[in-house]
Formats: structure tokens, C-alpha cells, sequence
């Protein structure tokens, strides 16, 4: 089925975070007068058997495999006044924190409960972000003072992993420890844990789910983290050039797996995507205008906008350095239309070449040969949506963030 959707223009995304109880009630129950799901507070859920009285709350996971909420508990944020039964001697009969880690039922049922302090790992100062990735596994993070890892265990409260180590951060581009992670997010096509660190760092960190060891990192727009950029928040004028709260990351493409579903369900109606990414807006979109400072300067289907480009020759050129003075590219002979983006993190550098024809690559490679420049790759591609923002606009979006 072809999904419904007019515009692309923005990337964007939806974070609930809460600290009480809510429960969707049944369909024939959820339905406002739009279609629209409606919910409601349940101040009965959870119901718990022991003289329990949570802490501040670190996450909240629904499992998708059985619809079983897990929460993380913080048991050490109770307050003196809060935890008077776990006093030595008990000042009085109410109450005592419950475990750090909570299986619920759907009626609020205490079903398993693990976590805390143990031997062999350092359990977090403050718990910060829960998540189960497809195998079952759960991931927790920290952002407690001297938090600079992140733990992973089985269902059952095993411990299988642990990434980074207390107290020992480097700042945003350490290779083997955090500052205050937030949350850990695993894809399983890769087999990859993605961490947003966070508190204190700024960046987004990948490592390998089983063995933990380092991939890649980046900061705000793909760019190197910069710690000594000020994180002050700023609400007018040009926007932070680094992450000032990296907080909990998510995979895009379940972002388009939602959006798809809900055009599915509701092909009648037209959704307005904002996105960055032309990919996505390639694979999701009927409609698109491209914009640039403030003005729609095409606006067709992603076939017709690629067809714009089918008179042109466009190569791909990767280079083995981060190469200086790049704007003279853009006067060779035969060059309409040139842009580049430097891949720090591999120590790469890609050119993007819209040529009026196949022979003025020559020109392109002559040039890098007198730079004493090497070539890694050089391939001719079709037309896609981002040589045609190239092309209208003048630069990739990377470097038009």
C-alpha cells in the first residue's frame, strides 16, 4: 500500500517520560469522538503485597513480548521520612523501598524483581534509562556522580555485560567510558547498543551488544563532540553548535515502522513528516518540497524531482583525509553542482560530483591526482533525493545543519 504523506521537511519524534501509572483502557473503552485513544490514571496499579513505597522512578519498559511493564526502581531516593519501617529500629510501620528492578502484570501484579549492587559489576549511583532489546536482555544506565558505564542483564537479573567503568570518564570522546549515560538502545540488525551520553557528555555512542567493544561516536549534526563548547541554553539566534542533553536515543527506522502502520490503519487521512533525512522522506513520502532558508523551491513527487537530475552525471568519490580549500571543486570544468561531508570517525572524506557529463570526471580525478590526494572509491549513481537538494540548494544537508 502507498503511504499517505504529503510533505517532508524535518525529522521528528515523540518521548513520553512519567513517573505514575497509566493504563490504556480496553477499545471499546478508548475511542473519543475523533478515534483518537484516550487514557486514564489508575491509582490502584500497581498493587503491591509488601509494605513497598517507590522511590523516584529511572524507566519504564513495556515488554512487546508479553505486554508486561518493568519499571526501575530508585530505592535510595526515598526520603527519611518515607522509609521509616527500614530504619533500624523501625520509627514507624510505613515503609520500605521495593527492589530495583520490577516485572508487573497487566492488572499490577508483582511478578519478579531484581538489580542493585552485586559482585562482578558497578551497579549505577542513580538509575537512568531501562530498556529490553529483542533478545530479551535489559540494559541500565546511570547518571549518578562517578556514573560512567553501562550494565547489561538477563531477564532473570543475570549479569552478562558491563560497558565502561565508575569514576573513570574522559570526556565525550573516550572510547571506553561514559559521563552520566542516559539510556542504551539495541538494534538488532547489527547487533549494535546505541548510548546516549548525556548528562555530562555530549554525543551518541555505539558498541557491540555482546562484546561491548567500541564502534563509533558522534556529537550534534555528525560532528566530532566538543566539550569545551558552551551548553548554555540559548533561545533565539543561531542554534547550539553541540548536544546540551543528549537524552534517550532511538532508531529512525522505527520511527518510519510507526508511521507506516498508522497510515496504514488510517489511509483517509494526509500526515505532514518533517525530515532531514531524504532517504526517509524517499521511502515514506507521496509528496515533497524541499526547502531552503524559509523557501519552497521545489515541490513534486520523489520521482519527478529525481527526474529533474537525469540529463546530469553524479559521482561519488571517497578520499582518504579531511581535505582543505574543497570549495575549488566546484569551479572545475563540467561541474554543476558539488558537495562533500568529512567522516571524521573513519578518517574519510566524500565528495558529491553533479557533472554535465561523464567525461568531465576526468577533470575531478586530474585534480585530486595534483593534490597528491588518494582515492579509496569513485562510483557513477542514479539520481537519488539528496543529489537533487544538491543540486537545487548547493550543499548536503549535513553541512546545510
Amino acid at each position: 500500500m502507498k503511504v499517505r504523506i504529503r510533505y517532508a521537511v524535518a525529522f521528528f519524534a515523540v518521548v513520553v517520560a512519567a513517573e505514575v501509572a497509566v493504563v490504556e483502557r480496553p477499545l471499546s473503552a478508548q475511542k473519543s469522538a475523533g478515534g483518537l485513544p484516550t487514557f486514564q490514571v489508575d491509582p490502584s496499579w500497581p498493587t503491591f503485597e509488601g509494605n513497598w513505597l517507590f522511590g523516584s522512578i529511572g524507566g519504564v519498559f513495556v515488554d512487546p513480548t508479553n505486554d508486561h511493564v518493568w519499571v526501575l526502581n530508585r530505592p535510595r531516593r526515598l526520603q527519611k521520612d518515607e522509609d521509616y519501617a527500614a530504619q533500624k529500629p523501625p520509627a514507624a510501620d510505613c515503609c520500605v523501598p521495593p527492589p530495583f528492578v520490577m516485572e508487573f502484570d497487566q492488572s499490577g501484579k508483582v511478578l519478579k524483581s531484581w538489580g542493585g549492587p552485586g559482585a562482578g559489576y558497578e551497579w549505577p549511583a542513580n538509575e537512568h534509562g531501562l530498556s529490553i532489546d529483542s533478545k530479551g536482555n535489559f540494559w541500565i544506565a546511570g547518571n549518578g556522580k562517578g556514573d560512567a558505564q553501562v550494565l547489561k542483564f538477563s531477564r532473570d537479573g543475570k549479569f552478562l555485560l558491563q560497558i565502561g567503568h565508575f569514576g573513570k570518564s574522559n570526556g565525550s570522546n573516550d572510547l571506553e567510558n561514559f559521563a552520566s549515560p542516559t539510556k542504551a538502545t539495541y538494534y538488532a540488525k547489527t547487533n549494535e547498543v546505541f548510548v546516549t551520553d548525556g548528562y555530562i557528555n555530549r554525543r551518541v555512542a555505539v558498541f557491540d551488544a555482546d562484546s561491548g567493544k567500541y564502534k563509533r561516536h558522534w556529537g550534534a549534526y555528525g560532528k566530532t563532540p566538543d566539550d569545551s563548547a558552551p551548553n548554555t541554553r540559548t533561545y533565539e539566534g543561531a542554534a547550539p553548535e553541540q548536544f546540551n542533553l543528549a537524552h534517550d536515543v532511538q532508531i529512525s527506522r522505527d520511527v518510519r515502522k510507526y508511521v507506516k502502520n498508522w497510515v496504514k490503519n488510517s489511509p483517509d487521512k494526509t500526515i505532514l513528516l518533517t525530515t532531514h533525512y531524504m532517504a526517509e522522506a524517499d521511502e515514506l513520502c507521496d509528496r515533497i518540497a524541499i526547502i531552503d532558508q524559509g523557501k519552497v523551491v521545489a515541490c513534486d513527487t520523489p520521482a519527478n524531482l529525481k527526474r529533474l537530475l537525469r540529463q546530469e552525471a553524479i559521482f561519488h568519490i571517497e578520499v582518504n583525509l579531511s581535505m582543505e580549500n574543497l570549495d575549488r571543486f566546484s569551479t572545475l570544468r563540467g561541474v554543476k553542482n558539488f558537495a562533500f561531508e568529512h567522516k571524521q570517525h573513519v578518517g574519510k572524506t566524500e565528495l558529491k560530483f553533479i557533472l554535465e557529463s561523464d567525461s568531465a570526471i576526468s577533470h575531478v580525478t586530474q585534480a585530486l591526482q595534483q593534490d597528491g590526494t588518494k582515492i579509496i572509491s569513485l562510483s557513477k549513481t542514479e539520481p537519488s533525493l539528496e543529489d537533487v537538494f544538491v543540486a537545487l540548494v548547493g550543499k548536503v544537508l549535513e553541512n546545510a545543519s
